[in-house]
């Protein structure tokens, strides 16, 4: 209304400044809780040693993968693999030795794989490894040259009889 109050003017300036304020703070840490939280749900799905895929993100992932199956008819493998005699081995060399050893796996299943190949820590000393686009022909040869990759970092493993490495 005219005349104009300058101190009531000020005070709904003032006022609606502070909601601004406050509006765009708010703002800032949804979308800093948004960030976050996609960091937790990633962090939740990847195994915290091995930094491969856990349980949980494979089976999300199998979801995924079946539902391409049963709609475009797409092949996958699925390979299962473990460690042979891992708990001798960390009996021997220790359980900080172990875990590097698992590691070191995992980081070569991951390198080893195709990009549209998932690598899973399944269990303690097994991975799972799902090859997409693959049948059992080619799964068993991928299979195959990942052992021999495994085998090739002679890894010591006096407690696996015949090999003497993982």
């Amino acid at each position: 209304p005219k005349p104009i109050d300058i101190e009531s003017l000020e005070a709904r300036l003032l006022t609606a400044a502070r909601v601004t304020t406050l509006h765009k703070r708010l703002a800032d840490q949804n979308r800093e809780l948004e960030v976050l939280s996609e960091r937790l749900r990633e962090e939740g799905r990847r195994d915290p040693l091995t930094n491969v895929g856990n349980r949980l993100r494979f089976r999300e992932d199998s979801r995924a993968v079946l539902d391409a199956h049963h709609r475009y008819g797409h092949d996958y493998s699925f390979v299962l693999g473990d460690i042979d005699h891992f708990k001798q081995y960390n009996d021997t060399y220790g359980h900080l030795e172990g875990d590097e050893n698992l590691k070191r796996v995992a980081l070569l299943l991951d390198e080893e794989t195709r990009a549209s190949d998932n690598v899973y820590r399944f269990g303690g000393e097994e991975f799972l490894i799902v090859l997409s686009e693959q049948g059992v022909g080619s799964a068993h040869e991928a299979a195959e040259r990942l052992r021999k990759a495994i085998f090739a970092q002679q890894i010591v493993h006096e407690g696996n009889p015949g090999y003497g490495v993982v």
